[in-house]
């Protein structure tokens, strides 16, 4: 049987054709929960459609759906494996590497996220939030509770604040932020304007107030960060410029419903400012370092 076929003035790989049939009746039979069915109709397309990377992807996104974290390890790391590179299959294997609290080396020696490697994947924007980590497409409702953030607010001793960063953000940034604390411009989410003049102290050195007022939206708006992503990022991105990263790995703790503990890090000897250091140290507990230079730019 011929791979190619002409369809009027267009070329038709049947191989694709036939794959991206059964990927479309597996995610049909994923739609309405039928996860089994959809996992057998994969299965066997797998067989005869080995070079397809798409059949391998939804595979291992139903093991992540059925919470089944080492089969979903172990098709992540598959995958990676005969198709080497996608920064999205890095990021599962992270996430279910977490879940099933693993310590091996990343898979291919792979240690960093950046735009030089997955520029058509990630933004190149410096946030934590939209570089690295994503929020899922449907977290179920216990995963979404804030309770390590809550129990970190109610014990964590107060912190020191003069070993911060400086903020070295532009003046136009700094006059934006003050439109939006005016309300003389729209924000991007419902907290930007308590946020801001907060971030504001933050640029000017004054991390102790600037800790202390981001503190009191987030224990204001808690339960909002359960239902609404913009809150949520708004609140995460403000704690990491005021560089409280404890709270930030809380928050994407409870985010994903990960209960190991990693830590997040800046140091000056950073690969680059938009790019985060993923490393897995002897004791299996995952650092992820960020380049000082981060605080240099608007886009923090």
């Amino acid at each position: 049987m011929p791979s190619v076929i002409t369809i009027g003035n267009s070329r038709v790989h049947l191989t694709e054709l036939l794959a991206g049939s059964y990927i479309e009746d597996a995610r049909r039979l994923r739609n309405l929960g039928r996860i089994d069915e959809a996992e057998t109709v994969l299965r066997g397309a797998i067989k005869c459609f080995s070079a397809n990377p798409d059949l391998l992807f939804d595979y291992a996104c139903l093991a992540e759906e059925r919470g089944d974290a080492p089969a979903a390890l172990s098709r992540w790391q598959e995958t990676l494996a005969r198709f080497p590179g996608p920064a999205e299959v890095i990021r599962r294997i992270f996430e279910a590497r977490i879940r099933t609290q693993q310590t091996a080396e990343p898979p291919g020696n792979v240690n960093h996220f950046g735009p030089a490697d997955h520029a058509a994947d990630m933004s190149q924007s410096t946030s934590l939030v939209s570089s690295t980590f994503h929020r899922s497409a449907g977290p179920t409702p216990e995963l979404r509770g804030m309770h390590q953030t809550i129990h970190l607010l109610a014990t964590a001793p107060p912190r020191n604040t003069d070993n911060r960063v400086p903020l070295k953000w532009s003046e136009a940034y700094r006059q934006r932020l003050d439109q939006i604390a005016a309300s003389e411009i729209p924000a991007d989410s419902p907290v930007a304007a308590e946020l801001a003049p907060a971030l504001l102290r933050a640029a000017g050195g004054d991390f102790a107030h600037a800790e202390r007022e981001i503190l009191e939206v987030l224990s204001n708006n808690l339960s909002l960060c359960m239902k609404n992503d913009s809150i949520f990022v708004s609140l995460l991105c403000a704690l990491f410029c005021v560089q409280r990263f404890d709270l930030v790995a809380a928050m994407l703790r409870d985010l994903n419903g990960v209960a190991s503990e990693f830590e997040i890090d800046v140091r000056p000897d950073g690969f680059h400012r938009s790019c985060v250091q993923w490393e897995i140290p002897a004791n299996g507990q995952c650092r992820f370092i960020f380049d000082v230079k981060v605080f240099e730019t608007d886009d923090t």
